[in-house]
């Protein structure tokens, strides 16, 4: 079977719309991991988009007791570097497709779920007794574990097009039929390569491609993230039905994103 998808799975990677995070991204990750708050406020500054997102997160009620803020140095502080490089990762991913090759594609409802799907994610670990030092994974696992749908929508515009054709009003029975028909792979082998590429654990790109030889439990919080975050918010291309109840927990850690989103948009 990976003999028959591979020359499919290499024609999107080796794309140049292949979508990716931006320089900031990069300046601000390394950064992070030699925990300079300084260099990650320097990196973000420059952006105006992307520092009046974090103004805005660190200026959410939670953090109401610290009073307001309108500087980057000081947000960066409030909301630690872990957290701050989640937010530049999606402002960046976010702002650069907001449309791209397909013109029927949803980019906003695909980041949208994206999102409540990283907030499923965080939202669950308690219940699957995932220690909490592995939330941000959790949230960035799951912010990307649908990524190549968009892969496929800036490289292969003319089958998403036609997939979205047929998907239009469509229940999941019939999506997962048209997906079969029209695309040359399924789509999480999509989503496993991309993150292969950018060297994501093992652990999350198995659990994307639905493989549960790897890590069960990543694989299980996984699948219910996906469902739970359907019906948060929904992505009309998923084959996942939108009548699975979101935990409290997850509707929570969701709410704590909404402002973030309306910053972007």
């Amino acid at each position: 079977l990976l003999d028959s998808i591979r020359p499919e799975l290499e024609a999107v990677e080796a794309h140049g719309s292949l979508p990716a995070p931006g320089l900031i991204f990069r300046k601000v990750a390394l950064a992070a991991e030699e925990g300079d708050a300084r260099a990650v406020a320097e990196a973000i500054q420059p952006d105006p988009v992307i520092s009046a997102s974090l103004i805005n997160s660190a200026n959410a009620a939670r953090f109401a007791a610290s009073g307001k803020t309108a500087s980057v140095p000081q947000a960066v502080t409030r909301l630690g570097t872990a957290f701050v490089k989640r937010v530049v990762f999606v402002a960046e991913m976010m702002v650069r497709y907001q449309k791209g090759a397909c013109p029927g594609f949803d980019y906003r409802g695909f980041w949208l779920n994206a999102l409540a799907t990283g907030a499923a994610m965080r939202g669950l670990l308690h219940e699957y007794e995932v220690a909490p030092q592995h939330a941000d994974e959790a949230f960035t696992s799951g912010l990307v574990s649908s990524i190549g749908w968009l892969a496929v929508a800036e490289t292969f515009p003319a089958l998403m097009t036609r997939y979205l054709e047929r998907c239009r009003n469509a229940d999941p029975i019939s999506k997962a039929r048209a997906q079969r028909e029209i695309f040359p792979c399924e789509i999480c082998k999509v989503s496993e390569r991309y993150l292969q590429r950018f060297e994501f654990p093992e652990a999350v790109h198995a659990a994307v491609a639905g493989r549960t030889d790897v890590n069960r439990q990543w694989y299980d919080v996984l699948a219910r993230a996906s469902r739970i975050a359907q019906s948060m918010s929904p992505f009309d291309c998923l084959a996942i039905p939108t009548t699975v109840p979101g935990t409290d927990a997850c509707i929570e850690e969701w709410n704590r994103w909404k402002e973030f989103i309306a910053s972007i948009h």
